[in-house]
């Protein structure tokens, strides 16, 4: 993250820290997570004018159907009356602040569901991960967040395509990852978000979301096995 400052300082840029997962912290041997924040010597790396952070309620909360986030700009004051002069085109209404308020308010239950969802995203990650091991998916490692980031094999690729499983020429396109996007949906009722929608440049890859009740995860896990 130093080297990001150091870089975008040189250049006069921006450093937008998107902290949305920042309380969904699930392995304890990970190093903790700081927020921009919380740096006492940021303006060693970069002018902290140059730094906004953004964080909201539809990932550590749960409460993504409110569409509420916020951006934290504490040392430019241009920038934030740029914000504030477009906030009126997003008032949150007015009950909806009155329940939050009296939501966070409550500490004890806050504390409380954190430590109840850090524990479930533990729990249903190392399954998650342990299921990708048996089967010998290559996926990326978390210590935090709802999803695992993973690249199906060419095998299912064939399988779908009624190809000999270790079908040399067969590699992994934009075409084929879409494909079997829809053919996840349509044979497996299993929707899994592909690579391409994240810009990823490396085709075949999918986003598997574990951040679910514990039944709704052994049924995606055994709907992903039979599509191997």
């Amino acid at each position: 993250m130093r080297e990001f400052l150091r870089f975008a300082s040189r250049h006069n840029l921006f450093v937008i820290s998107d902290e949305i997962y920042a309380l969904s912290m699930f392995r304890h041997n990970a190093a903790p997570f700081e927020s921009l924040l919380s740096w006492t010597d940021l303006s060693d790396y970069i002018d902290p004018a140059a730094v906004v952070v953004l964080h909201g309620l539809s990932k550590d909360f749960g409460l993504n159907g409110f569409r509420i986030g916020w951006a934290v700009v504490p040392w430019n004051k241009q920038l934030l009356a740029a914000l504030l002069a477009y906030a009126p085109f997003a008032f949150i209404p007015s009950y909806t602040q009155r329940l939050l308020t009296q939501l966070f308010a409550d500490h004890r239950f806050i504390d409380s569901m954190l430590e109840t969802s850090q524990a479930n995203l533990a729990d249903n990650y190392a399954d998650a991960a342990s299921f990708l091991y048996v089967h010998e998916v290559e996926f990326v490692q978390a210590s935090g967040g709802h999803f695992i980031w993973f690249r199906m094999p060419i095998s299912a690729c064939a399988k779908m395509l009624g190809h000999s499983a270790d079908a040399p020429e067969l590699t992994w396109t934009r075409e084929l990852e879409y494909q079997m996007t829809l053919h996840l949906m349509d044979e497996y009722a299993l929707y899994m978000p592909p690579g391409q929608a994240f810009f990823s440049s490396d085709f075949g890859w999918f986003q598997f979301t574990f951040a679910i009740c514990r039944e709704e995860l052994d049924i995606a896990l055994k709907r992903l096995e039979d599509a191997l």
